[in-house]
């Protein structure tokens, strides 16, 4: 792949993003180098963002275009313009939200992406509390944060084909908890999730590869697998809003 580096290009971009040809969302796919903590793997950034790399560093992108790499030193746009991209995104993203209309209530605190300079939201960042299905790329491991961290916030984690428990406890103040070490994540792995309050739902893992063929192949994935609360955390990223199916 050619490093997408020369500014000419990405100013190109930008005036064309700014005539409505692409679609306002990158997702970040690896990330090396001085500037990483930046960029961290999963980043979904806006396509009309300029990224400044330095000296050693190696950014790993996809959009609607498909994946790039961009080496530092550079100054580039984030997104690269797609016609048609638009229409075949609203279209996922309108049956996810069809789908799975709703954010359920949490229990006692809530579970959002927590953001980082030039982040604006994780993809496979989790939130237990609703259940369900998540998805997470295959070969990493899965992480989770919640929005209040005032208070301790302890979580019990079942294997549901074992019985293997593990337990989890925010202490106060913070925010962002790993995925605990020696249980599987594997597609299909189920857990039972038990709360402080004696409330309890069920996850279920369902592993994805990254594309390189574009966000919208991505997109289409998350809804195949039912990953709805992620696909619609890609939509808010891509800005765009759907009409809402109550009116």
């Amino acid at each position: 792949m050619s490093p997408f580096s020369r500014f000419a290009v990405g100013v190109s971009a930008f005036l064309l993003l700014g005539a409505g040809v692409s679609v306002a969302q990158v997702v970040v796919l690896s990330a090396h180098g001085p500037s990483a903590g930046l960029y961290p793997q999963g980043a979904v950034l806006r396509s009309d963002k300029i990224i400044t790399l330095k000296a050693g560093d190696s950014l790993e992108l996809l959009d609607a275009a498909g994946s790039r790499v961009i080496k530092g030193p550079a100054s580039v746009v984030a997104g690269q313009p797609v016609a048609g991209s638009r229409s075949t995104l609203v279209d996922i993203f309108a049956k996810g939200q069809h789908a799975h209309p709703g954010i359920a209530a949490t229990r006692g605190f809530t579970l959002q992406p927590v953001s980082a300079p030039g982040d604006d939201g994780n993809l496979w960042r989790v939130d237990v509390t609703e259940g369900g299905d998540a998805c997470v790329l295959t070969g990493q491991k899965p992480s989770f944060a919640r929005g209040d961290s005032s208070a301790p916030a302890p979580v019990s984690i079942s294997r549901t084909a074992t019985g293997e428990k593990r337990a989890i406890t925010w202490a106060a103040g913070g925010m962002a908890a790993d995925w605990p070490a020696g249980l599987p994540v594997a597609d299909g792995e189920s857990y039972s999730v038990a709360f402080e309050d004696g409330s309890s739902v069920t996850l279920i893992w369902r592993t994805v590869s990254p594309s390189t063929a574009g966000v919208e192949p991505l997109a289409a994935d998350l809804l195949d697998k039912g990953c709805y609360a992620q696909l619609d955390r890609l939509r808010a990223a891509s800005g765009i809003e759907l009409p809402d199916p109550a009116s």
